[in-house]
């Protein structure tokens, strides 16, 4: 049994603080509750203790909470965990945990549209493990490869994020294939083949539900839905998006919510049902705006824009457009 599957029985989070943040990190994926519970406990140990040590025990502590919080759809708060990481975990001693908080970085950065700085954050990261075995650095590395491959593609260079993403995939331990499975189904059904994106997304769904790799396997199933609304098969489509959304709502998972509300958008106006895509659509615009998922709200706006075309307004439509053109514009490499 793979070592990520391991769980380490106790009734209550108690040790020295290393260990902790062992536990609380090696579980992140499949036990997302007593994660943060090890992680938490681990940050109260280390305060009370002082020296170097007890710094970085902080610190370490920080990158799983900030790693959570972003995997909850929270990127301010993971942004100020990565930001106080940061200030616990010098670069010369601390090489791979402070290349994984720049990968968490460059994901809050891309999700708010700054393409610029989760570049700067993916170069950094890069070339703190420059001199790394890639089975050393391979959990950071695949993060950073996976962001970088992000931003590529929402800067419109396909042919080299889909490179970038084959190396991703090559370096993956297998923790971290669902998340793989998943971008590479997503970017598949984008660009039309629906076939391989059937098949991806499947891997990421068996995969997550193999491993108990509950973090993923909510994105896995809202993809799996994508591809059967693609394929024409609605049902479908909602009972996967039903199961999305159960495992989000059960995790508090806002950027999931939003994903799950736009994708259903999509199923209703493929079944003719403009009023419920439009009150899906305005919840996901709403989730999106508040939160600032940059990445999401363009696609939210060019959808809202077809089911006002659909309706006859087409003032209104030109507006969600307009935004959508303005969305763009702000996500270009600055």
């Amino acid at each position: 049994m793979p070592a990520i599957r391991k769980k380490v029985h106790s009734e209550l989070p108690s040790g020295d603080p290393a260990l902790l943040n062992r536990i609380a990190w090696a579980r992140r994926w499949v036990e997302r509750d007593s994660s943060l519970e090890y992680a938490t406990e681990a940050q109260l140990k280390a305060k009370a203790g002082s020296g170097k040590r007890s710094r970085a025990e902080q610190g370490l502590a920080l990158r799983t909470l900030a790693w959570h919080a972003l995997w909850t759809g929270h990127m301010d708060t993971a942004m100020q965990h990565c930001l106080k990481a940061e200030g616990y975990l010098p670069e010369s001693q601390h090489r791979d945990a402070r290349a994984g908080i720049y990968a968490l970085l460059a994901v809050v950065h891309y999700t708010r549209g700054r393409l610029d700085l989760a570049t700067c954050a993916v170069d950094r990261g890069l070339w703190l493990l420059k001199d790394m075995t890639d089975g050393e650095a391979a959990p950071a590395q695949t993060s950073l490869l996976l962001a970088r491959a992000t931003v590529q593609r929402l800067g419109g260079e396909r042919a080299r994020a889909g490179i970038t993403l084959s190396r991703a995939r090559e370096l993956a331990p297998e923790e971290h294939m669902p998340l793989v499975e998943y971008c590479t189904a997503r970017w598949l059904l984008s660009d039309g083949d629906m076939v391989k994106a059937a098949d991806h997304a499947a891997r990421s769904v068996d995969l997550a539900s193999r491993d108990g790799n509950g973090v993923m396997l909510s994105y896995a199933h809202a993809v799996q839905a994508s591809v059967h609304t693609a394929e024409g098969h609605p049902y479908e489509a909602r009972l996967s998006f039903a199961q999305a959304r159960k495992l989000g709502k059960a995790a508090g998972d806002l950027f999931i919510d939003c994903i799950v509300h736009t994708g259903l958008a999509s199923v209703a106006r493929s079944e003719k049902n403009t009023d419920e895509a439009q009150t899906l659509l305005r919840e996901a615009a709403r989730i999106a705006k508040r939160e600032n998922y940059a990445v999401l709200r363009k696609g939210i706006a060019l959808d809202m824009a077809e089911c006002f075309e659909t309706a006859g307004d087409y003032k209104a439509a030109l507006e969600q457009h307009k935004l959508a053109w303005r969305l763009q514009d702000d996500m270009r490499m600055r």
